[in-house]
């Protein structure tokens, strides 16, 4: 076993080399913002090239050329048409087939080679239109995110040179005009309602300060000490007197008289 002499100087010589050695530089990771990383040039992205943007522009044109000229239609005239229902497709190719099996090509100006025709087209351009749409909405997301990160740079760019501008004149008259499209209508009214709320309690102030004290109640008049009896003794003969002003008529005694008839 170990003695506790022989523990207590291992310990000792444990702090004394332990303050001898220097300690490493401890690094703290680097904290970066969400407006930091939006504005750093590490995450720009590629510029798309003005040779990019002709390149998709023919290939869009190229689309138009293969669809040939198309009767604009308005909003009428697309509820004035019929609509295909939905597996329509299926019953249009059963008809095509009967048609074919029974020697019938065309119904007055309606021929069965124009439905055929018709229905190859509407696939086709069916075919092109789901392409199409997943380019579109992926060419829709990637405008609206460039437009606002680009808006987000730019209002905080903005904050910062509003600052700046207190102290210099010239940047505060070429912030002018952006100042003045950053005053929306929500802006603008509420700045108004901060006014007209200011005003009004500058002039409740005003008037509680320049207000006239108001008159104090007057205190009750004193009391006689005959007074109470007085009146008391006029209420008692008031209510016992025959014309009181309960408004009762007064009524007469009857009197008995001797021989047992009553005389009023």
């Amino acid at each position: 076993m170990i003695s506790k002499s022989t523990a207590k100087k291992s310990a000792t010589s444990a702090k004394k080399s332990s303050k001898s050695s220097p300690t490493a530089p401890v690094t703290l990771p680097a904290v970066t913002s969400s407006s930091s990383v939006a504005t750093s040039p590490q995450s720009a992205v590629a510029p798309i090239s003005a040779g990019v943007v002709a390149q998709c522009n023919s290939l869009l044109g190229q689309v138009g050329a293969l669809i040939g000229p198309v009767e604009q239609l308005s909003a009428a005239d697309i509820r004035r048409m019929l609509k295909l229902r939905k597996g329509g497709v299926q019953v249009i190719t059963q008809v095509l087939d009967l048609c074919n099996q029974h020697g019938i090509t065309s119904v007055g100006t309606v021929t069965v080679q124009n439905m055929s025709a018709q229905l190859a087209r509407a696939t086709a351009l069916n075919q092109i239109g789901v392409q199409m749409s997943a380019v579109q909405k992926a060419l829709t997301d990637a405008s609206f995110g460039a437009e606002s990160d680009s808006w987000q740079c730019a209002t905080v760019l903005y904050t910062t040179l509003r600052r700046l501008a207190i102290v210099n004149p010239t940047l505060a008259a070429g912030l002018q005009p952006v100042t003045s499209f950053f005053k929306t209508k929500k802006t603008v009214g509420k700045v108004r309602v901060n006014k007209a709320k200011a005003k009004v309690s500058a002039a409740a102030k005003t008037e509680e300060k320049y207000a006239s004290p108001t008159e104090t109640a007057a205190p009750p008049a004193a009391v006689a000490p005959g007074a109470g009896a007085t009146s008391s003794s006029s209420t008692s003969s008031t209510s016992a007197a025959p014309n009181g002003t309960s408004g009762a008529a007064p009524t007469a005694s009857v009197v008995p008289a001797s021989n047992g008839i009553a005389h009023p």
